[in-house]
C-alpha cells in the first residue's frame, strides 16, 4: 500500500468539496437533520470559501492518497487563519 500526502491545488476545489461534505456527513448526521447539513455545506463548505481557505497564506490543505486514490483529507491552520 501506498500512501501520499500533497497540497490541494486552487483547481482541485470541487473535487475537496465532495470529500469535505462526505467526511461532514459521515461524522455528523446522527446530530443534524438534512436540512442543517446542508446550510452548513451551502455557507462552511462552498466552492468560494474553501478557495479562499486554500488560497490563504495561512492555510493549508492535503489530500491524502492510499494507492493513487484520495482517500481524505487533513487541513492545518496558523496565525490569522486559525479561528477557532
Amino acid at each position: 500500500m501506498s500512501v501520499v500526502i500533497r497540497k490541494v491545488l486552487p483547481e482541485e476545489v470541487a473535487e475537496l468539496k465532495v470529500i469535505s461534505e462526505d467526511t461532514f456527513r459521515e461524522t455528523f448526521a446522527h446530530d443534524n437533520t438534512e436540512d442543517q447539513l446542508q446550510g452548513y455545506f451551502d455557507t462552511a463548505l462552498s466552492e468560494e470559501v474553501l478557495l479562499d481557505e486554500i488560497t490563504h497564506e495561512e492555510s493549508r490543505y492535503f489530500f491524502i492518497l492510499v494507492d493513487g486514490e484520495k482517500a481524505g483529507f487533513l487541513k492545518t491552520n496558523v496565525g490569522s487563519a486559525q479561528t477557532e
